[in-house]
């Protein structure tokens, strides 16, 4: 009997501890998803949100968390990309749940960490799993938790833009948040029916009209794309609108036209710092200057037959739609065009630009039977990226001295008649790590030109691949070789990246290179002369493709190696050129000018042919006296003749090579 009674007893705690069991396990999960866009500040990834709130049956969770109206709560949703964020956790069946969002990141800020309204967010009393609609961070009373900062509409997809505008890009663009008649807005490529690279259709509106709050400098807006646009792709930037566009300085952004309504996360204006936006713009005269020789020798720029020139940057909103900030006039009796531009910047800001040509069409067509190229030039002291200055604001002109056309140089040009043929060598191993690698089955590698005016000189539509152009490997060793042969008359400079395909009619990948800000965009390569004669071949080195990032590049050969050295002493009162020492040199040597005044100062050293043979030096400089070392390696025995340019000099000497 003492055995059964035991044996009973030991069957009820049983029974009672399996009661106890299934009442824990009975629990239920509720999943939560927030998006943070409509938060009055920057929230990113880093930042910390937390669920603060309570159970009907006090604080504690079935897993051994925590969920408080305090710090004590250990319910944090993870950033799953951008604005959203989610989290799941786990309530007892029958517990009712309230609760709020909370941001530590506004709370510093002193805009309160909090979600306003009286009433908390529940979950009511009961069983099963709870899947919370998405809910955007709410400032303000009177919202459903499933409350959207814009409208939902049939067939309509609505992408939310939002960036914060108060910074350095923001204001070299005259970012001025007092200024009334600013705004900020987007522009993008036309194709999806809404943005527009010409016009600004979607206008951002600022989240705060309180100065000093983060939301002053935040600007947001919506923008509804048909449903038949998703998947597609689109390209865009954003924009401060003064009267004149500032475009952000920074690459295209893109994103994928979602199949349901979102926001993209968001970003500093053209990715650079914030700043205080607190500076005055000032306007000033900067003084352009373009000389258009080497275009004129190899016959593209005629303006006898209506070809102009203009400067467009960030002062002009990148438009030539007004001639008086933008259209270059010809100097005469000289190819140089200037323009007198005021500017109005920030003092001591960076400030982007480039030359464009303007073809007359109808006489270009007449005169070569085909349209023009495009006309941007594609410098190749930057590789094809924007040229930049740093806008002085004083009283002064600012004169940013005589530049060429794409940096081309006399010496850089190759005459009617010569041809060169030119080999490219690329290793292929870089690709494997592509988004679509290279199958040397399947794809074939190409260079792909990326200068129009030069692409036009060798008979090579747009930014194409050329079916001739397609490389091979013969010896099976991963690198890929092509000859290309260039036909003058054109230029010496080749800008280019590394494509890959089936054929030259598709695309599998292609080098991205650097962005429009700087060094890398584009391949640079030279063909070099032997002194002032065109080799009939030439090989580029063995190159390796490169998915991203910027691409390595030469220096101009026609910009001779040279050392300059500015001289101690008194300000001169003649504009002098000494004779070189040691002459007769081999192959270095040195001589000494003088400048009584800030001038444009060219130093170009000629043949007995009166080719120019080398550029030393081709730019403003102050007034002093300067010493110059220059190296003619690269020239073969003879007399030479070098000569000083300024405005109102030119003193010419000779020099004798002995090698």
């Amino acid at each position: 009997m003492q055995t059964s009674t035991t044996l009973a007893r030991g069957l009820s705690v049983a029974l009672l501890m399996l009661v106890f069991a299934g009442t824990a396990t009975a629990q239920r999960t509720v999943t939560l998803t927030l998006n943070t866009a409509t938060a009055p500040d920057t929230l990113n990834a880093l930042d910390e949100i937390q669920v603060r709130g309570q159970l009907g049956s006090g604080t504690a969770l079935p897993d051994g968390g925590v969920i408080d109206w305090n710090d004590n709560t250990t319910l944090k949703p993870t950033n799953v990309g951008g604005d959203y964020w989610e989290l799941s956790f786990q309530i007892p069946d029958d517990d009712g749940l309230q609760f709020k969002f909370y941001s530590q990141l506004l709370e510093d800020d002193g805009l309160g960490g909090w979600e306003d309204g009286g009433d908390n967010h529940t979950v009511a009393a009961g069983t099963g799993d709870v899947t919370m609609p998405l809910h955007y961070f709410h400032k303000g009373s009177g919202a459903a938790y499933d409350w959207r900062p814009f409208e939902s509409q049939a067939g309509k997809v609505a992408v939310h833009y939002r960036v914060f505008a108060c910074t350095e890009d923001g204001s070299n663009d005259l970012y001025v948040p007092s200024n009334p008649d600013m705004f900020v807005g987007v522009r993008g490529a036309p194709e999806q029916g809404i943005l527009d690279w010409g016009a600004t259709n979607v206008v951002l509106s600022p989240e705060s009209d309180v100065e000093g709050t983060p939301g002053w400098d935040l600007w947001s807006g919506t923008a509804y794309y048909d449903e038949a646009q998703i998947g597609a792709t689109q390209a865009y930037k954003f924009v401060v609108e003064t009267g004149v566009t500032g475009w952000e300085d920074s690459a295209d952004r893109t994103f994928t036209i979602p199949s349901q309504d979102t926001t993209l996360a968001w970003v500093y204006y053209g990715n650079s710092s914030p700043t205080s936006c607190a500076a005055q713009p000032v306007t000033n005269t900067v003084i352009f200057s373009v000389d258009l020789t080497p275009l004129q020798d190899i016959g593209l720029f005629d303006k006898a037959r209506g070809d102009t020139l203009q400067v467009r940057g960030g002062f002009n909103g990148w438009s030539g739609d007004n001639p008086d900030n933008s259209l270059l006039l010809p100097f005469p009796g000289t190819n140089i065009f200037e323009a007198a531009v005021p500017v109005t910047a920030l003092p001591m800001t960076e400030q982007p630009y480039k030359f464009l040509i303007e073809f007359n069409d109808e006489n270009f067509i007449a005169d070569f039977g085909q349209s023009p190229p495009g006309g941007w030039e594609e410098p190749l002291s930057t590789t094809g990226a924007n040229r930049t200055y740093v806008f002085e604001g004083g009283s002064d002109e600012q004169f940013l001295g005589d530049k060429r056309f794409n940096d081309v140089l006399e010496e850089n040009v190759i005459p009617t008649g010569e041809r060169v043929n030119v080999t490219f060598n690329v290793d292929m191993s870089g690709a494997a790590s592509a988004a679509d690698p290279f199958d040397p089955a399947v794809h074939a590698p190409y260079p792909i030109f990326q200068d129009p005016i030069w692409t036009f000189t060798q008979g090579i539509e747009g930014f194409n691949a050329n079916p001739e152009h397609m490389m091979t490997d013969p010896d099976g060793d991963g690198i890929y070789s092509v000859t290309i042969t260039v036909t003058g008359p054109t230029y010496s400079a080749m800008q280019y990246l590394y494509g890959y395909g089936a054929d030259a009619t598709s695309m599998a990948g292609t080098e991205q290179g650097g962005g429009f800000d700087g060094l890398g965009r584009r391949r640079t390569r030279f063909i070099v002369p032997n002194g002032a004669d065109w080799p009939s071949t030439y090989e580029v080195e063995v190159e390796t493709f490169t998915p991203e990032g910027s691409l390595p590049y030469d220096a101009n050969p026609a910009v001779s190696g040279t050392n300059i050295e500015p001289l101690d002493g008194e300000v001169p009162q003649k504009v002098e050129l000494s004779q070189n020492f040691p002459n007769p040199f081999n192959p270095t040597t040195s001589f000494e000018y003088s400048l009584t005044k800030t001038a444009d100062v060219k130093v170009r050293v000629y043949d007995v042919l009166g080719r120019v043979v080398a550029t030393l030096v081709d730019g403003v400089q102050p007034a002093s006296n300067y010493r110059l070392s220059f190296d003619a390696s690269h020239l073969s025995s003879g007399t030479y003749i070098y000569r000083l340019e300024t405005a109102g000099h030119t003193l010419t000497r000779t020099m004798v090579l002995l090698k």
